[in-house]
């Protein structure tokens, strides 16, 4: 998740690097599809640092099954200041060989790594690395946490740093049902009890089971989750920085604090639905995407924008929000803003295609993109999935997943569409990053 936290009409992405040299053409073609071993790789989450670098993190089959790291040069090349390998595998990082799974990945204002994950014995994971990829002892005396919180299964899915430093994780706890997470830690590891006198809130929503799979934190220092709530319903919470639930977020809906997309939006009636993804936009306005369908009908990928009090913003779409029927059956897996305020999606498609869209912020295609605004891809015959996204200060797109052959993935696009491929650098093509960033940048072949 790249949108951290946000100061009204200033965006401020994972330490989108302002000063970050500028560097034309990724991996010369535009994308990776790679394993760092020769086992299978899948990447689930990316972030970029203060100097532009890619860092992604998933799991690979290596070891049975580990967390793994990687951290890439702008230019696609592989940053061997990183363990001196340019990627890290973990499998058990307390010695032990409980499997790993990294979802997510952010970096701190020390421009240090957390990672968050799960283990597949129910333990959370975070494991925090210096920037040469050591494990930062400075965090719980040992660089990680591998545990639970209330005794009971649970797996962190989502990070995020707030106003102070302080890290802020969600994920679910497990038994029988599912009670969302969130927790909150010091710079040293431990956790905060300023936040809910525990540090962490695990919460059901009557007997109904919750699971949140990515959070964000306001200008005001609030925590919001999304995810869903059985029976399988979207859901957005909001939370005071004293973990108290925030009752003026949607104060005349059903359960103030909090947004079930179906019962306060009527986005959808009597489907299936979840949010995967959540940011900001310049306007402290509150953006969903997720999916919606089951019972008989299909999936498509939706969008949805609510003002900063929880009521469903209608100017976009008229309505709101909007569900996409425009492909063939889709998931909207994680949004994100760029520098012109225009929303870029990724996700799949169930003909086995990646999928990037991006609206305007009205809610229409932004036709700037790729003539259309939106694209499916894959290369040849290898089919293309996308878990996460970041976009760079040069409204470049960074969208991170696997492919059919289980490898791991990273591509960049330009803000039109096209691959970051040394062969698209010109001036007719690429005319407004010439404008805009000045003719200090090389054009390969103007």
């Amino acid at each position: 998740m790249n949108v951290r936290f946000i100061l009204c009409g200033i965006l401020f992405g994972a330490f989108t690097c302002v000063s970050a040299r500028f560097v034309p053409g990724f991996n010369k073609v535009g994308y990776i599809h790679t394993r760092e071993t020769t086992s299978a790789l899948e990447i689930r989450g990316c972030a970029l640092d203060y100097d532009g670098k890619i860092i992604v993190v998933g799991q690979t089959d290596a070891d049975e099954r580990s967390g793994i790291t990687i951290r890439y040069n702008q230019d696609g090349s592989i940053d061997t200041t990183f363990n001196t390998t340019g990627y890290k595998i973990e499998n058990g990082a307390d010695g032990s060989t409980n499997s790993y799974i990294f979802d997510d990945c952010m970096v701190d204002d020390q421009g240090k790594i957390v990672v968050v994950g799960r283990n597949l014995v129910g333990n959370g994971v975070i494991v925090r690395y210096n920037n040469d990829g050591s494990l930062d002892a400075d965090f719980r005396g040992v660089g990680y946490f591998n545990g639970k919180l209330s005794g009971n299964s649970i797996a962190f899915y989502a990070c995020c740093l707030d106003k102070n430093g302080k890290i802020v994780v969600v994920g679910g706890e497990y038994t029988g049902g599912s009670a969302g997470v969130i927790a909150r830690y010091n710079d040293d590891g431990s956790l905060d009890a300023g936040f809910n006198g525990t540090g962490y809130i695990n919460t059901q929503n009557d007997t109904a089971s919750i699971v949140f799979i990515d959070c964000m934190v306001d200008d005001n220092n609030k925590i919001v989750a999304v995810g869903r709530a059985n029976p399988i319903k979207g859901l957005i919470v909001r939370y005071n920085q004293n973990g108290t639930l925030d009752t003026i977020f949607n104060a005349a809906g059903v359960c103030p604090g909090a947004i079930n997309i179906e019962d306060d939006s009527h986005i959808i009636n009597g489907e299936l639905s979840f949010c995967y993804g959540c940011a900001f936009d310049s306007d402290c306005k509150v953006i969903v995407v997720g999916s919606i369908g089951g019972n008989g009908a299909p999936n498509d990928g939706f969008i949805a924008r609510y003002n900063s009090n929880g009521t469903i913003d209608t100017s976009l779409n008229n309505v709101g929000y909007k569900r996409e029927t425009n492909f063939d059956s889709s998931v909207f897996n994680k949004c994100a803003i760029d520098q012109n305020n225009t929303v870029t999606v990724v996700g799949n498609t169930d003909s086995s295609n990646g999928l990037i869209v991006k609206y305007t912020k009205n809610g229409s295609f932004d036709t700037s993109f790729n003539n259309v605004g939106y694209m499916t891809s894959e290369n040849g015959t290898e089919s293309w999935y996308f878990n996460d996204l970041v976009v760079d200060q040069y409204n470049r797109i960074i969208a991170v997943g696997i492919t059919d052959s289980i490898k791991g993935l990273v591509v960049r696009y330009l803000s039109n569409g096209l691959l970051d491929a040394q062969g698209n650098w010109n001036l007719k093509n690429c005319g407004r990053y010439y404008k805009s960033l000045g003719k200090s940048i090389p054009l390969l072949n103007d």
